[in-house]
């Protein structure tokens, strides 16, 4: 950034640095550049031409940085130490992938979220449309259903999140229901993540908003709950690091994703306070795991059948993780990339992922423009 930013470290002497303490160099780098930004205009145009930086340096300090160091060699099995016990984790193999990059049917443009319904078939959002397939990558249907986060339920409708509408479609497509997912209050938000549980009810994690160009504007941070048919049943959560608090969005980058059990649990990972909080249905504090020692970054989170939680853009040797109810690592892997397996360095907003009933992932990988599915144990 040292064009937005003269005090910026130079790249090149990043070189000899193992990429994760490369791009934490950029990340103060970005911070420090909006900082200088103005107070009004152009503020917007000058923090975005910060971030557009940021983007361009990270790839080239990823394929510059020495994998030499101690601890920055990538190898085929990762091993955690969690206290007194130790776990060689293996990683998930890759089933298919399939997509690339376009506008057409079947292909992407930076496809952010996707979920599976209960007979297998695929659903992919993030650049306006919904896209429907197989789980092996045939496309079935698509439709313009005018968001970014995809969700299902048990009878198979289809909610889509865009700004503050949801909207309600059958698996074909036909739109059958849509609502305001922030009223009563402010119209001003940032939802940033979708979930149904087993009963169908619908869950929307609100970033809240905090805009230092729109002064006396901001939000909480939250969760919303609704019933199949966009009534509001409750809401939960506010600023803060406490049980039952969220981080509020660095500018414009949320730090929330929310995921949603067949019993009617709710988890939300939190990438500013580096935890994931699970929650009753109607907002009751369960239980919380910390995880500030796998440097957990922002992506999306999902449960399986059996309760294990899968939370993607993890660290560099292990982009994928999968955990027991209580935190505990099972396994991770996946690597920044293009190969088959390996996933894109994107923005903020990447690399949804869900399971379907097998136990298979799937990853929207957003830098790629595909989708990848893995078959674990």
């Amino acid at each position: 950034m040292a064009a937005l930013l003269t005090a910026a470290a130079p790249l090149p002497a990043l070189a000899a640095r193992c990429p994760r303490e490369c791009r934490d160099v950029l990340k103060a780098e970005l911070t420090a550049c909006r900082a200088v930004c103005p107070k009004h205009r152009p503020r917007h145009a000058c923090r975005s031409a910060c971030f557009v930086e940021f983007k361009a340096e990270r790839a080239t300090c990823k394929a510059a940085a020495n994998p030499t160091p101690p601890n920055c060699g990538v190898t085929t099995t990762t091993t955690i130490t969690r206290t007194s016990t130790t776990t060689t984790i293996p990683p998930c193999p890759l089933a298919t992938t399939w997509g690339s990059y376009g506008s057409t049917a079947g292909a992407f443009v930076s496809p952010v979220s996707v979920a599976v319904d209960t007979g297998g078939s695929v659903y992919v959002g993030g650049d306006g449309r919904v896209q429907k397939f197989t789980s092996d990558g045939t496309l079935l249907t698509a439709w313009d259903g005018g968001g970014i986060f995809v969700a299902v339920d048990g009878d198979g409708n289809v909610y889509v999140a865009g700004g503050p509408r949801i909207q309600k479609f059958l698996g074909d497509g036909t739109l059958v229901g849509m609502w305001d997912a922030l009223a009563p209050a402010s119209p001003v938000a940032r939802p940033s993540g979708l979930a149904v549980d087993g009963n169908g009810n619908v869950f929307v994690v609100d970033s809240g908003f905090n805009e230092p160009d729109v002064p006396g504007v901001e939000r909480e941070p939250r969760v919303r709950k609704f019933t199949s048919n966009g009534v509001l049943l409750t809401e939960w959560g506010s600023a803060g690091d406490g049980d039952g608090q969220f981080s509020r969005p660095l500018y414009d980058i949320p730090f929330l994703r929310v995921a949603a059990d067949e019993g009617g649990h709710v988890l939300v990972a939190d990438a500013g306070s580096k935890r994931v909080q699970e929650f009753t249905g109607m907002g009751t504090f369960v239980s919380k795991w910390d995880l500030s020692r796998l440097d957990f970054g922002l992506g999306g989170i999902a449960v399986d059948t059996r309760g294990n939680v899968y939370l993607s853009s993890g660290p560099d040797d292990r982009v994928i993780m999968k955990f027991q109810r209580d935190g505990t690592l099972i396994t991770a892997w996946g690597t920044y990339g293009t190969a088959p397996g390996q996933f894109g360095l994107v923005g903020v907003l990447q690399l949804g992922i869900a399971v379907d009933r097998n136990g298979s992932v799937y990853v929207a990988d957003t830098g790629n423009h595909r989708i990848q599915k893995f078959a674990c144990p």
